[in-house]
């Protein structure tokens, strides 16, 4: 298992109301086990990698499916430094640097947070998967993602990438 020093011990088989938490190597998607794979090298033997470690010309094939959010406050709430285009698309406005609690999506506003600060409390990455996506134009379709801590040596921004899949059995289009 991936872990950070320090890192609290932590029931992996939780079950949030809207999803499943896991640890990361069992990501299943090719797309998530090869970006956990990029991460840990980025890691170089270090709990996680910093934020500057990593290459956006390195991660073309995942940008579109990137995004990235920076820890304001000890995870009291957090900033969208980046949303791929294949997440933001269909959104109002640009989501990029707005704080995730001034979203107007409450799916978004209610579960990104706790995802974000099941990877603060585990001090290491997790794995989520849910029937239905948390954004409304994405509620359709089935979620598998990988949220990976990114920092010096506290956890200052966490990095994810979101993939979907077909279409659920309990929302339709």
């Amino acid at each position: 298992m991936i872990g950070l020093q320090g890192q609290r011990e932590f029931d992996w088989t939780e079950l949030d109301a809207e999803g499943q938490f896991s640890q990361v190597e069992e990501a299943e998607h090719p797309d998530l086990t090869a970006f956990v794979a990029y991460w840990n090298a980025k890691r170089d033997g270090r709990a996680m990698p910093g934020r500057g470690d990593l290459a956006p010309s390195e991660m073309k094939a995942y940008l579109p499916r990137l995004h990235i959010y920076d820890v304001i406050d000890g995870g009291r709430d957090f900033r969208i430094r980046l949303m791929g285009t294949r997440l933001s698309s269909g959104w109002r406005r640009d989501p990029t640097g707005a704080l995730v609690s001034e979203q107007e999506d409450k799916g978004f506003a209610r579960r990104v947070p706790r995802i974000l600060n099941k990877v603060l409390s585990a001090r290491a990455p997790v794995r989520f998967t849910a029937e239905h996506a948390a954004a409304d134009r994405f509620r359709h379709q089935r979620v598998e993602c990988v949220w990976l801590p990114l920092g010096r040596q506290e956890i200052e921004s966490i990095i994810a990438q979101t993939i979907f899949s077909g279409v659920n059995r309990l929302v339709r289009a």
